[in-house]
C-alpha cells in the first residue's frame, strides 16, 4: 500500500471521528483525551491494513504502552477512602478498586479507572488525592 494511500484512510477515520464528535461533543477538542482517541483511531486504519495484507507486526503505539506500563504508566491501584455520590447514589463504593492511569502533577490532575465506563478525574493536589485513596498498590 502507498504512503499516500494510508494517508488517505487515516484522514477519512479522523474525519470520521470529528463528525460524530461535532455532534456528540464528547470528547472536548484538543484535549489529552481528544488527542488519545485519535492514535486509536490512526492505529486502528493501521491494524485493518495490516489484516488486509496479512503483514502483522507491532505498531509503535504498542510499543510505547509497553514502554509506559515498565515507566509506571499505570500508576497503580487505589480504592476510596469515602464512597463517592453522584445525584444522591453511591457512584462508586469504597471497596472498588481503581486502575490510576493518568497523573499530571502539573495539572494537578489524576485519571482513575473504576470500571463499566466509570472514567473519574480528580482535580486536586497530590496530598488531597491521596487523602482521598487507600493505595493498594503503587507503580514506581
Amino acid at each position: 500500500m502507498k504512503q499516500g494511500e494510508v494517508d488517505s484512510a487515516e484522514r477519512r477515520a479522523l474525519n470520521l471521528f470529528d463528525n460524530w464528535n461535532d455532534v456528540t461533543e464528547c470528547v472536548p477538542k484538543h484535549s489529552g483525551y481528544y488527542y488519545e482517541m485519535q492514535a486509536v483511531i490512526t492505529d486502528a486504519v493501521h491494524c485493518g491494513i495490516q489484516q488486509a495484507l496479512k503483514d502483522f507486526k507491532p505498531l509503535d503505539s504498542e510499543e510505547q504502552v509497553k514502554d509506559s506500563i515498565m515507566e509506571g504508566g499505570v500508576h497503580g491501584k487505589v480504592k476510596l477512602v469515602e464512597p463517592l455520590y453522584v445525584n444522591g447514589e453511591v457512584y462508586v463504593s469504597s471497596n472498588e478498586v481503581g486502575i490510576v492511569t493518568a497523573y499530571l502533577p502539573e495539572d494537578k490532575t489524576f485519571a482513575v479507572f473504576f470500571g463499566k465506563e466509570r472514567w473519574i478525574t480528580f482535580e486536586e493536589t497530590e496530598e488531597d488525592f491521596n487523602n482521598r485513596v487507600k493505595w493498594i498498590e503503587k507503580g514506581e
